[in-house]
């Protein structure tokens, strides 16, 4: 029986992880009452520490409707497609590093998870509205027709950490740690490698406009999505560490075996 191609077996796994993960995440939305009480909490931690401006984002975006529009669009979109399209690229480009940053990816997600199950908050959007915080979704119509159907809203109650910031500082990293190695002779060709790096990491701060302005999280939430990149970097690096120290083991004994076969 003929074997499927690598990129098609990788590209199925990672389809079945994400769907495993959209069902954990589904399961981890049904505490409403402790969402909610979650999230006021956080409303109170900012305020203490005088960093709650979210608020005030977002009465500055609502003053232009249509981009707010664009922003409930890319927050639904963006998210998606920018993983997967990193993934693509490196698959195809950097596969040395494909490995790494793979890993990586799934322990970010994996962390998110578990910040999902134990601790889950609402986001600002659905608290009361004595808050001041605007359902984007809801006023302004969100992503429109791209935001029906069945997987519209599987869990809401999944703002700490945000996954949003977290994969789109992933994102960020690696296409900065894979743009290109800087060519030193000639300062143009710095400055082109310079140039993608900060490129790449427009990428999480508008992110982070975005979940702001939309009323989706709290800027702890950001913070969240920052703590579990630093962790799933520390993890995912693990796996790849231990997966290589396996390979170095088992290579002198498959070299030994075949000198084996051969002296036979």
């Amino acid at each position: 029986m003929r074997r499927l191609p690598r990129g098609l077996k990788e590209a199925v796994g990672l389809l079945l992880a994400y769907n495993g993960y959209e069902y954990v995440r589904a399961l981890c939305g049904q505490a409403d009452g402790t969402a909610r009480a979650n999230a006021e909490q956080i409303v109170r931690v900012e305020r203490s520490l005088h960093v709650a401006g979210e608020g005030a984002v977002q009465r500055w975006a609502l003053g232009h409707p249509s981009f707010v529009q664009l922003l409930d669009i890319f927050y639904g979109t963006a998210h998606f497609i920018a993983p997967a399209a990193v993934l693509v690229m490196l698959w195809r480009r950097r596969p040395e590093q494909y490995r790494l940053w793979r890993d990586r990816l799934i322990a970010i997600t994996l962390l998110a998870l578990i910040g999902f199950w134990l601790w889950p908050v609402a986001p600002p959007r659905l608290l009361p509205s004595h808050y001041g915080f605007v359902d984007t979704d809801a006023v302004l119509g969100g992503m429109g027709p791209l935001g029906s159907g069945p997987g519209k809203d599987l869990n809401v109650n999944a703002a700490m950490p945000s996954l949003h910031v977290g994969w789109a500082l992933w994102c960020a990293s690696a296409v900065a740690a894979t743009a290109g190695r800087r060519v030193r002779t000639t300062g143009r060709a710095t400055a082109r490698h310079l140039a993608r790096k900060w490129a790449a990491y427009a990428f999480p701060l508008f992110t982070f406009l975005t979940v702001t302005a939309t009323g989706n999280h709290y800027w702890l939430d950001a913070v969240g999505g920052l703590v579990v990149d630093w962790a799933g970097y520390a993890v995912g690096g693990g796996l790849v560490a231990a997966g290589l120290a396996r390979i170095a083991r088992l290579r002198p004994r498959t070299r030994s075996a075949t000198l084996a076969t051969d002296g036979s």
